[in-house]
C-alpha cells in the first residue's frame, strides 16, 4: 500500500519534469533605447551658441534597476519579464540616449558629456534629472514623469526647474512596441529641455 502511494504521488511530478525537459524552451529577448530620429528633431534657436553641456546625474526609480523590463498592470503593482530583458543598464541607456537627443537639438559642435566626465571637461551648462516613473502598460501608454534642473556649468547656480509628464500611446501589446513608446517619450523630454536651454 505504502508503495503504491509513493508512486501514485511521484507520476504526476515525473511526467511534469519530462515535459518540462522535452518542451520548447524560451529564449530571452533584449532591447534597448533608440536614439531620436535626426529627420525629425525639433528646429532649436539657440539665443547662446557657445554651451557645452555635462548631463548627470541621472536618477531611476530602484524599482527600475533591474534587467527584466517591467511593465505596468495598474497604479500600484508592475510586472516584470523574464523573457524580454534590457541589454545593459537601464540608466545608462537612459543617460546615453538622453544626450544624444539632446545633442541633436544643439548648436553644432556643441560638446556634451555624461556624468562623471573628465577632468578637461568644463561644462557651462549642467543638467541633473531625476525620474519618477518610466514605464507603461502592454497595449497602453508609458508614462516618464520626471524632475530636471539645469544649472550653472559649477552646479551653484539654478536656472531652470521642470517638471515633465509625457504620455505615449503604444502601437502595440508587445514588448517591442513597449521600449519603442519609451524611447518616443524620452525624445520628447530632450525637446522640452533643449527648449528651455535655447531660452536661456
Amino acid at each position: 500500500m505504502k508503495l503504491s502511494l509513493i508512486r501514485s504521488l511521484l507520476l504526476p511530478l515525473l511526467i511534469l519534469t519530462a515535459t518540462g525537459c522535452g518542451g520548447t524552451r524560451r529564449l530571452v529577448v533584449y532591447y534597448n533605447l533608440t536614439q531620436i530620429d535626426a529627420g525629425h528633431r525639433h528646429d532649436t534657436q539657440f539665443k547662446n551658441t557657445k554651451i557645452t553641456l555635462g548631463i548627470g546625474p541621472i536618477e531611476l526609480p530602484e524599482s527600475l534597476d533591474r534587467t527584466q523590463i517591467a511593465s505596468r498592470l495598474d497604479n500600484q503593482r508592475l510586472t516584470y519579464s523574464d523573457f524580454n530583458r534590457w541589454s545593459g543598464s537601464l540608466r545608462d541607456g537612459f543617460a546615453t540616449v538622453l544626450m544624444e537627443d539632446i545633442a541633436v537639438q544643439l548648436p553644432e559642435q556643441t560638446a556634451t558629456a555624461l556624468f562623471p566626465w573628465a577632468k578637461h571637461f568644463q561644462p557651462s551648462h549642467r543638467l541633473v534629472v531625476s525620474v519618477s516613473q518610466f514605464d507603461g502598460q502592454l497595449g497602453g501608454e508609458v508614462i516618464l514623469a520626471a524632475r530636471w534642473t539645469v544649472t550653472s556649468g559649477d552646479g551653484q547656480d539654478s536656472l531652470a526647474t521642470r517638471k515633465s509628464t509625457i504620455r505615449i500611446k503604444t502601437v502595440g501589446d508587445q514588448y517591442q512596441d513597449l521600449v519603442s513608446a519609451q524611447s518616443q517619450a524620452l525624445a520628447e523630454l530632450s525637446t522640452e529641455i533643449a527648449t528651455a536651454l535655447a531660452s536661456l
